[in-house]
């Protein structure tokens, strides 16, 4: 028997459902796994409605579902992010991550590791999501033991409604939530930088200088995970001095940029001043010009 498939990509590469269709969307369809053309079955008699590949297909759906749900995934994720808010929940609160993390990519490398799915925030900090279709796998790679990892148990298809919420609820049987000591709260609302358990464990050469440097310049904080300077739970001196360096060059940059516009500035009101007193003068002078002539001390 022919192998019937629910989902399909269509001419635009969006992932949609069969169920949903009717004679008024025949078009060309996509299989979400080989990429090769499929065939849009709508019911006659006993038959319900499917996808199934064109004959002469040798694809055999074994990375579908996986695919499916990455896809699923991405596209909610998007809806939700740009209308109500794309939400994640855990221990009964619920945070709304889609006003800091605007991004999604998928099977993108992230050091040493590809995970799924990567939601990333502006100043580049990272939610990993992984699908597990045919067992859980544990994000054992260090990059994956760097940021929060979420993990979706995905069996068959009917699940794949699952992912068309606008939320992943953390405390499901079907999701294994890694934070690794987060702040999940502060992390997930983009408020994290450095939380408390990281600093309990990192050694204490060189915090005070990083905590100067974390106040000083906090926009360049998100780069401490990515560039491994705490590694182990000890800061690593030479990059700690390069983060120092690069501070206080922004700072130089900045006080530059400061005195520039002072100067500037300075220089402008001096010349509407200088622009004023020549104008005030001109009309004097005319005044002065015009009650000669009635005096008849000039011609």
């Amino acid at each position: 028997m022919t192998q019937q498939y629910r989902f399909a990509l269509n001419g635009a590469g969006f992932l949609v459902d069969v169920q949903r269709l009717t004679e008024a969307n025949r078009a060309e369809y996509k299989c979400a796994d080989c990429g090769g053309p499929m065939v849009l079955v709508l019911p006659k008699l006993d038959i319900v409605k499917h996808f199934r590949h064109k004959s002469g297909s040798t694809c055999t759906g074994e990375s579908y579902l996986h695919k499916v749900a990455k896809q699923a995934f991405k596209q909610s994720f998007n809806y939700y992010a740009k209308r109500s808010g794309f939400f994640v929940e855990l221990a009964g609160e619920r945070y709304k991550i889609s006003d800091a993390y605007t991004d999604i990519v998928l099977e993108k490398r992230q050091g040493d590791g590809i995970p799924d799915i990567t939601i990333l925030s502006t100043d580049n900090r990272k939610i990993l999501v992984e699908m597990a279709v045919t067992h859980f796998v544990k994000p054992f790679t260090a990059t994956m033991r760097m940021y929060p990892t979420i993990e979706i148990r995905i069996e068959e298809e009917a699940d794949i409604e699952l992912l068309r919420e606008p939320y992943i609820d953390l405390d499901s049987d079907r999701v294994n939530y890694y934070h690794n000591g987060i702040d999940t709260g502060a992390y997930l609302t983009g408020r994290y930088y450095l939380t408390e358990r990281q600093w309990r464990y990192v050694d204490r050469e060189g915090v005070d200088r990083l905590r100067t440097v974390e106040e000083s310049t906090p926009s360049i904080m998100c780069a401490i995970l990515e560039t491994g300077m705490l590694k182990d739970g000890r800061i690593n001196m030479d990059k700690l001095a390069w983060l120092e360096r690069e501070s206080q060059a922004r700072s130089a940059r900045a006080q530059e940029i400061e005195d520039i516009t002072s100067r500037l500035m300075s220089h402008e009101k001096k010349a509407v001043i200088d622009k004023e007193t020549a104008m005030n003068n001109l009309a004097e002078l005319k005044k002065l010009r015009r009650v000669a002539k009635e005096r008849g001390i000039i011609s």
